[in-house]
């Protein structure tokens, strides 16, 4: 069976580009939550979470 070394390489540089779209979600993921966390929301959220737990085990 002979496999074309063009094939090959297109896949090679599809499987490149997928794996440069996750890195760069991955870095807008991290931007966002670094954003948020400047903003107060992170915050404001583990202080919802807090009081709930809080509120749960009565400590």
């Amino acid at each position: 069976m002979y496999i074309d070394p063009t094939i090959q390489l297109s896949r090679y540089e599809q499987d490149v580009r997928e794996a440069e779209a996750a890195i760069a979600r991955a870095r807008a993921l991290d931007e966002r939550r670094l954003d948020e966390r400047g903003t107060g929301r992170t915050e404001r959220r583990v202080s919802r979470v807090a009081r709930r737990m809080i509120a749960r085990h009565g400590a």
